[in-house]
Order: C-alpha cells, then sequence, then structure tokens
C-alpha cells in the first residue's frame, strides 16, 4: 500500500472511508426505528387526546353542576317539588287504572264467546233430552 492509503486505513484492515460509510447508514437505521417508534407513540397520544376531548365534551362543568345543585335543594324546600311530585303520582295510578281496565273489544268478544258457549250447550240438553225419550 501507498503512504497515502495507510494513513486513512483504520482497523483490521478496514478503510476510514468504508468505516464511515458503515456509521452514517448504522445511523441512518437507527433514525429510522426511532421515527417510527416516536409516530407510533405520538398516534397513541393523539388517540388518548381525542378520547379525553371527548370526555371532556359529554361531562358537566363544576359550576354548572354546583349551581344545578343549588337549585335542587332550594326546589326541595318548595311546595313547587311537593305539587310536582303529587302530580306524577297521580299520574302514576292513573296509568295503572288504565293499564287494569279492560278494553271494549276484550269485552265484546267475552259476551261473544259466553253466548257462543251458552247455545252449544243448549243445544246440547235439547239434544241428549229428545234421545232420553
Amino acid at each position: 500500500m501507498t503512504e497515502v492509503n495507510r494513513k486513512f486505513e483504520w482497523r483490521d484492515g478496514i478503510s476510514l472511508k468504508e468505516y464511515v460509510d458503515a456509521r452514517f447508514t448504522s445511523v441512518e437505521e437507527a433514525v429510522r426505528v426511532a421515527s417510527y417508534a416516536l409516530n407510533q407513540r405520538l398516534e397513541g397520544m393523539n388517540e388518548f387526546r381525542a378520547s379525553m376531548n371527548d370526555i371532556a365534551s359529554r361531562t358537566v362543568p363544576r359550576t354548572e353542576f354546583d349551581l344545578l345543585r343549588e337549585r335542587m335543594n332550594s326546589m326541595a324546600s318548595c311546595n313547587e317539588l311537593d305539587a310536582l311530585r303529587a302530580e306524577v303520582k297521580a299520574l302514576q295510578q292513573y296509568k295503572a287504572t288504565m293499564e287494569g281496565k279492560a278494553s271494549q273489544s276484550s269485552v265484546m268478544w267475552a259476551i261473544l264467546l259466553g253466548l257462543a258457549g251458552l247455545l252449544l250447550s243448549a243445544i246440547g240438553l235439547i239434544e241428549h233430552f229428545s234421545m232420553v225419550k
């Protein structure tokens, strides 16, 4: 080898150019892997941020909740709440009464079936007594 080539020779007979190229290649690979890992992490953070924004949009702010609670507490002492409770109870009783009543069509069917049963039994009795003689 010439004196110039010996000067740029690195360990184990590898030239300095090959060594630097190998180092650049390994650094580029490391940067690519780190970039991929960082992108994955950022995607996870974006999903977390989106879910937090969704939760924040669905929750009631503390100040509004406190105001609502104060209103409910003041209403509890008023007669309005008692009147509303009485009206709700009356509506529940009316609903139970209406559900318990038979409809007009079911009453008519019951009457028709009863009359048909009486008619058939009368016919059966007439046949029975006419055969006995």
